[in-house]
């Protein structure tokens, strides 16, 4: 019996129908949309990070999307405690609240609790920065899989930020970022129920591809060339994400627009990958394939009741 207050998790790959299963089951339950999706906490690129658009919320409330401005920094730690409010204001008045959003890390902040990192002293950033401008990226890349090869798996390893400050972290304390994440879960005031969106591979790139081609059909071009004319830098965090350095690529002549939508179509298929490598350690996750999805809210008011 899950009780009064509980989370409903929608988990799953990108392109995976996340957000619109998030909004029937909020349909369903009279409830709302917590988003943990890093990418879609920022403004005026809707359609890079497939932000669900006003028309498909159908009404139904949703927290979390475009709160911040792409020059602004948002770190999970932060996301849990704002989270944690959110949810607290609205479990006043409600029993369910539905959860969703492809950055794992800030659902687990939420739902869990969110590990603090140990602090690394001035020298040891200096060295790792310094290796990055001597020796590039490739040179982290390779201390990364020798001394971490679960993260090397899971990172996004074509964005310097995240593996300069896994290095960091690496050097700091002598652990893998695994071992420094194992917390035991802190206690929470609602109950947790979790379901995966699993869906064939195959499948999964080729929804993933289509997906790629509408974006660019709906604008994704003129959006990247709208932040690029705001002045904002392409090194910026919300800017490194798939999507926005391809586009970037092709504004500046460096790639045509077929090589860039090529690029953000497997770049998005690798992102997919890692996040279901993440979300296979996802405690007490129920899998729901493509032909039992719409047994999800049967079994999501048999589990509220039972």
């Amino acid at each position: 019996m899950l009780g009064a207050k509980t989370i409903i998790y929608i988990a799953g790959p990108t392109a995976s129908g996340k957000s619109a299963w998030a909004v029937r089951l909020a349909k369903n339950l009279h409830s709302a949309v917590l988003s943990a999706d890093s990418r879609q906490f920022y403004r005026n690129m809707p359609i890079a990070t497939a932000q669900i658009s006003e028309l498909e919320q159908e009404g139904i409330p949703h927290f979390f999307l475009s709160i911040l401005d792409p020059d602004e920094s948002y770190s999970a730690g932060q996301f849990e405690k704002d989270a944690l409010q959110c949810a607290e204001d609205w479990f006043k008045t409600n029993d369910t609240l539905i959860l969703t959003g492809g950055s794992g890390l800030y659902a687990r902040a939420l739902l869990y609790g969110f590990s603090e990192m140990p602090t690394t002293d001035a020298d040891i950033r200096k060295q790792v920065l310094d290796d990055y401008e001597k020796e590039g990226l490739a040179f982290l890349q390779n201390e990364l899989r020798q001394y971490d090869k679960a993260t090397y798996e899971q990172i996004d390893r074509q964005n310097p930020r995240r593996i300069i400050r896994a290095i960091e972290l690496i050097r700091a304390s002598g652990k893998t970022l695994q071992e420094l994440q194992q917390v035991a879960p802190k206690p929470r005031p609602f109950n947790i129920l979790t379901i995966g969106l699993e869906w064939p591979r195959e499948e999964l790139y080729t929804r993933i591809d289509q997906r790629v081609v509408q974006m660019v059909e709906a604008g994704l071009i003129e959006e990247a060339k709208t932040l690029m004319t705001k002045g904002y830098s392409p090194d910026l965090p919300a800017l490194r994400a798939v999507g926005f350095p391809e586009m970037f690529a092709f504004l500046k002549g460096e790639i045509n627009q077929t090589e860039a939508i090529r690029r953000i179509q497997q770049h998005t298929r690798n992102y997919a990958k890692r996040q279901l490598t993440w979300l296979r350690k996802e405690p007490n996750i129920i899998w729901f394939q493509p032909e039992n999805f719409n047994k999800i809210p049967e079994f999501v008011q048999n589990q509220l009741l039972s």
